[in-house]
Parts: C-alpha cells; sequence; structure tokens
C-alpha cells in the first residue's frame, strides 16, 4: 500500500509540473482550464491519502480486536486436567496359607533299627583300643568286679581284630567259646563278676572244663563261682586255674578257632585286649 502511495504521488508531481509549463506557455483561457485540473488532482490525491488512512485505521483496530478476542477466547477456555492414569503399584502375590484342616505328614528319615550282621570292628592300624583299667601292671591281680561291659580280643598280630566269642549263639551249659572277627553283637560282650569269674552271653561264665593241663577246653557253663571260672589278669594274659593262660588253640587265625588251657609262655595267641563297651 506504501509503494502505491509513492507511486501516485510520485505521478501526480509529473503532471503537475507539466501543468504549470503548459500554463506559462498558453494563454488566459487554458490557465484556467490547467488550474481546475490541478484542483481535481489535489482533490483526488486528498481523497485517496483519507481513504488509506481510514484503511489504515480500520486494519489496526481490527487486528487489534482479533488479538483481544483471541486472548479472551483463551482465557475463557477452561484448561482440561490431565486424564493421565497414575501407575499403580501391583501388591505381591502372598502365599496363600496352607490348610489347617489337613496337616502335612513326613516319613522319618531315620533308618530303620537292624541287627548287626557280623563284621570286623576294628580301630584304625588294627591296634585295639585300650582303656586305663587294661593297661599292664606287672602284678597278678583279678579282674574287678564292674556292671560296664568290655571286648576281649587278640593283643597282637594276626589276632588283632578277632574277638573272644560264644558260639551260636547259644546258651547251653558246654557251649563252647571261639575267636571270632569283632563285631557289636551280645555273643562279644563280657562282664566281670565279683568273684574273679567271667559272664558272658546269656549270664553264663567262661570255664575251664576238667582237670588243669595243656590243651584243657574252655566252654560256657553256669556261674557256680568254682576253681575253673576263676581268672586273673597279669599284663596282657589271662591266668586260669593253676596257672594256665587263655590260649588261642593251634594257634589257629581263622575264625571258628577254639581257645583252650595251656601253659603260659608270653606267646602273641595269649595275648588279649579289652574295650570298654
Amino acid at each position: 500500500m506504501l509503494v502505491l502511495a509513492l507511486v501516485i504521488t510520485g505521478g501526480t508531481a509529473v503532471v503537475s509540473g507539466l501543468l504549470i509549463v503548459v500554463v506559462r506557455r498558453t494563454g488566459t483561457a487554458t490557465q484556467q482550464i490547467v488550474k481546475i485540473l490541478l484542483g481535481v488532482v489535489a482533490i483526488s490525491i486528498a481523497v485517496f491519502f483519507g481513504t488509506l488512512a481510514h484503511l489504515d485505521d480500520n486494519g489496526g483496530t481490527t487486528v487489534g480486536a482479533d488479538d483481544d478476542r483471541a486472548a479472551v477466547a483463551r482465557s475463557a477456555t477452561p484448561s482440561t486436567p490431565s486424564t493421565a492414569t497414575p501407575p499403580t503399584s501391583t501388591p505381591p502375590e502372598t502365599a496363600s496359607p496352607a490348610d489347617e484342616s489337613s496337616p502335612v505328614t513326613r516319613q522319618s528319615s531315620s533308618p530303620p533299627e537292624r541287627t548287626p550282621d557280623k563284621a570286623p570292628d576294628e580301630t584304625p592300624g588294627g591296634a585295639p583300643a585300650a582303656t586305663p583299667a587294661d593297661t599292664p601292671t606287672g602284678h597278678d591281680e583279678a579282674p574287678r568286679s564292674s556292671p560296664a561291659k568290655v571286648r576281649i580280643q587278640g593283643a597282637e598280630a594276626p589276632w588283632t581284630g578277632m574277638c573272644l566269642d560264644v558260639y551260636g549263639p547259644l546258651t547251653d551249659p558246654g557251649t563252647p567259646v571261639q575267636i571270632w572277627h569283632c563285631e557289636r553283637v551280645a555273643e562279644m560282650e563280657w562282664r566281670y563278676g565279683t568273684d574273679g569269674t567271667l559272664v558272658g552271653y546269656g549270664g553264663n561264665c567262661l570255664t575251664a572244663v576238667g582237670v588243669a593241663a595243656d590243651a584243657t577246653p574252655v566252654e560256657m557253663r553256669p556261674c557256680d563261682g568254682g576253681t575253673g571260672q576263676r581268672w586273673r589278669r597279669v599284663g596282657e594274659e589271662f591266668h586260669g586255674p593253676d596257672g594256665y593262660c587263655l590260649d588261642i588253640k593251634g594257634p589257629g587265625t581263622t575264625d571258628g578257632t577254639r581257645v583252650q588251657l595251656w601253659t603260659c609262655e608270653g606267646v602273641p595267641q595269649q595275648r588279649w585286649a579289652t574295650t570298654t563297651l
């Protein structure tokens, strides 16, 4: 719009200049006509600029009004609150309690009791474990009375791990006594009586049968306190009637080898160790 006004103004100035030149060269009548034309041009220019100014005022007012209406519209429009749903934490699952009316029962993991099989029961290295009461003193002494049970086994190789055993197990009078690889069984349990006896399986006593001599058999008989049932511990030996020793027959080293009386010679088959059970 400003450019158009400048163009019209420039054109009017040029026309006015030309008319002035014409007026100076022509007569009075012509000058009157030119003056009239100049007046018309001046009026046209005034009207044009007046219209232009009016349009500018209306345009500015319109723009300002539009801005005001936009501002009012913005202020009148309520802001829409956020509808985003805040995250919710999911509670952890809880284990449902067990039904108290139906308790769970478990089977015991303990193995059932059983009778031990015949298996060697030696201390490491084959050496029998001795108790302070069994330490050799070098003096004759009778086995002291004790309710504790002991196991009697060979003190030297090859009889370590071989125990004094009641055959069977039987409780009949005359049941043989032998050696057998050591086990945790009642037939190998002994205890000292108050009168020097060795009480074994079934409550019977270790007995030298007959006259004391080499090869006199040793059996189990009912306890009567007789001479053949009295034993003394001398070092690692068991001395019976007339000083004869409890001896392994043979000397055998296998299960089932019998025991007997024999002259004390200090040999390995006459040496015994006891272990308290």
